[in-house]
């Protein structure tokens, strides 16, 4: 019983990691074609980088969606205010 035990924690920290590690890359992701759109634009608005970013990341599942469109704020706030922390 006990190695059951142990296999089902192990197999959720492989799960988590391998979902930490998607979430990384998707924010990656984000993080590139913005990069992109800041040099193509570098007096980009905030706002339309947002709307841009969106629209790359147009997605049909509402919570993926509102994930998106937090990472693309998140990275056109770090690109035009040069604040950014990672990469």
């Amino acid at each position: 019983m006990k190695c059951v035990l142990v296999a089902v924690a192990v197999l959720a920290v492989c799960i988590a990691e391998l979902h930490h590690g998607q979430h990384d890359e998707l924010d990656a992701l984000v993080h590139r074609q913005v990069h992109e759109l800041y040099e193509t634009n570098s007096l980009i608005s905030l706002e339309e980088c947002v709307k841009k970013c969106d629209n790359m990341f147009d997605l049909t599942d509402p919570i993926d969606e509102q994930a998106f469109d937090q990472m693309c704020e998140e990275h056109c706030k770090c690109e035009i205010n040069h604040s950014c922390s990672h990469h």
